[in-house]
């Protein structure tokens, strides 16, 4: 638990598979986002909404795509 109390293991809670995304998938997000701008994180945080949003938007499609390729290749060389 980040602040003090007993974790849901703790209390014989298993958490949600999706927890981590729950609890951080907005610094996640503003990771990637300044990783793909070359920029700090305290940087993400000045951009506009839109650059933002544009810019994991455009991430996703290019993870999908890489993942696609790379699926795609591996079938070819299997063969």
């Amino acid at each position: 638990m980040l602040f003090g109390g007993k974790s849901d293991r703790e209390r014989g809670v298993e958490p949600a598979p999706d927890e981590f995304q729950k609890s951080y998938g907005w610094m996640y997000n503003a990771k990637l986002v300044s990783e793909f701008e070359n920029i700090s994180l305290n940087e993400v945080w000045e951009l506009n909404v839109f650059q933002f949003l544009n810019d994991l938007s455009y991430i996703k499609v290019k993870n999908k795509y890489d993942a696609d390729k790379l699926e795609r290749s591996t079938r070819q060389s299997n063969r």
